[in-house]
């Protein structure tokens, strides 16, 4: 009997920094409107519609897949849609500090690319879903008065929210998955005012974690991927069969 149990090695998960983005051009990309009584909404800009978009729109950013130890870094056009809000009042800690919690919603990014690329081996065109996040319990922090933030959302430790990725290019383990933004030349400055972040407009970058165990199934794989894999399976089959043939002695074997 062959033993194939070797040749299946068991996949081991860690937790990695896959992949960030960058925008694609100047000026702010996201913006956050407060709701009376605390709270608000948070949204990206459409790229062309500048800062004073009251409605979720799509921002073109540089969405960068980062090394892994088989793939090289590779930075690629995508539209990023963000929508997220939060009920809860505002507070603020220390010496003025500002914390927003209990922010909920969802980020995509899809490739915008007019030509094919090529990720663990597989190809990818127009449209493609590069990265796709809906989460709970997220917080935004910043100093009153200045002009730089950070947004941070995960599914282990302390923080106790949800953090659910999905995507074309990167399959997902079952541990942590989170995400880091940075929110810079806030305008007008970031404060709390009675309870309530103050609107502002911003632009962000961000960097994604999570367990990486595999290319998620609905990939493409190469073609010289495919022949590898099929010589592979051939060879596979050539032991089994080899090892099944009954071995004759004394000539033939007689009927059963």
């Amino acid at each position: 009997m062959v033993m194939l149990f070797g040749l299946i090695a068991p996949v081991q998960a860690t937790l990695v920094t896959f992949a960030a983005f960058d925008p694609a051009t100047g000026g702010s990309n996201l913006r956050f409107v407060s709701a009376s009584g605390g709270g608000g909404s948070f949204f990206s800009l459409d790229s062309a519609g500048g800062g004073s978009a009251i409605s979720p729109g799509l921002s073109q950013v540089q969405f960068n897949l980062l090394a892994d130890g088989v793939n090289s870094p590779l930075s690629v056009q995508a539209s990023m849609f963000f929508s997220a809000s939060t009920t809860s009042p505002a507070a603020t800690f220390g010496s003025g500090s500002i914390l927003q919690s209990d922010i909920a919603g969802s980020f995509e990014y899809r490739y915008t690319g007019s030509t094919s690329f090529m990720f663990n081996n597989a190809t990818y065109s127009n449209g493609a879903l590069l990265l796709r996040g809906v989460y709970t319990d997220a917080d935004f922090t910043a100093r009153q008065n200045s002009t730089s933030g950070l947004m941070f959302g995960s599914s282990e430790g302390d923080l106790e929210g949800t953090m659910i990725y999905s995507s074309d290019v990167f399959g997902f383990g079952d541990g942590g998955q989170d995400f880091s933004f940075a929110f810079t030349s806030a305008s007008p400055a970031f404060a709390n005012q009675s309870g309530s972040l103050g609107s502002f407009s911003a632009t962000s970058s961000g960097t994604f974690s999570a367990d990486i165990v595999s290319p998620p199934v609905s990939a493409a794989p190469e073609p010289v991927t495919w022949m590898m894999m099929l010589c592979g399976f051939g060879a596979i089959g050539v032991a089994l069969r080899r090892n099944a043939r009954p071995t004759l002695s004394g000539g033939l074997a007689s009927p059963a």
